[in-house]
């Protein structure tokens, strides 16, 4: 469960690198459905359903916020397109780390330990449509060898343009448009995260964060630490 959990986690995040035809705006994603056959594995699936996550975004930075499990994970991630830095500020039980990264440490990692998006296969099925928020998305599904069993699915609209640069935990997947849902579907589970709420104005100081009582790391350090504890983040 960890990898497929892992993976959904970090392309949510990755949702959040946004530059859409709206010069500013606010989007609230929400885990509206989960399910496995395994009773134990059903049962923690069922303490994420609700868990949401906010990206602000405007056409120099991103935002996004997410929070599980009512708030015993919370994380922070704030991209500019600008210089293409990334820092993440993860609360996990009030164990806070700070990560500070670049674009090009990122492709730096992907070339010394693989890129897990690589040779991603999509399809898209333009007779498949929903209605998300008021925006038409079509249907398009993700398959591949290194999503190690899992098949995302994901309902893109391309009336909000959007650019995955700053899905930097994933490597270089890439489409047209801006996904108001997602499902990972495998043997062991599934989950889908939809768009809620979408708003159109922004406070000025939304972009301020506050890196105060964070432990500071590279993220190579993250992946140590996280290797140590026996987590797989996918990158």
């Amino acid at each position: 469960m960890k990898k497929s959990l892992f993976l959904f986690l970090f392309l949510i995040c990755g949702l959040g690198s946004v530059h859409a035809q709206l010069k500013e705006g606010y989007i609230k994603m929400e885990i509206t459905e989960v399910g496995s056959d395994n009773e134990q594995m059903a049962m923690q699936l069922e303490m994420l359903k609700g868990s949401q996550t906010e990206i602000y975004f405007s056409k120099a930075k991103t935002l996004t916020k997410m929070n599980m499990m009512g708030g015993m994970m919370e994380t922070t991630s704030l991209y500019s397109m600008d210089d293409g830095k990334t820092d993440i500020l993860m609360n996990m039980m009030g164990k806070k780390i700070h990560i500070e990264t670049t674009d090009a440490e990122v492709e730096k990692m992907k070339e010394t330990g693989g890129d897990m998006m690589k040779d991603i296969d999509i399809k898209y099925d333009e007779s498949d449509k929903k209605s998300i928020l008021g925006y038409e998305c079509t249907k398009a599904t993700f398959s591949g060898a290194n999503l190690q069993g899992s098949e995302v699915i994901m309902y893109i609209t391309k009336e909000i343009e959007g650019s995955v640069k700053g899905m930097q935990m994933i490597g270089s997947l890439e489409f047209e448009g801006f996904p108001l849902m997602v499902t990972i579907d495998n043997p062991q589970m599934s989950m889908t995260f939809e768009a809620v709420d979408l708003q159109k104005e922004l406070s000025s100081d939304v972009f301020d964060i506050n890196t105060g009582g964070y432990q500071k790391m590279s993220m190579k350090e993250f992946q140590e630490q996280m290797g140590q504890m026996g987590a797989s983040f996918g990158f």
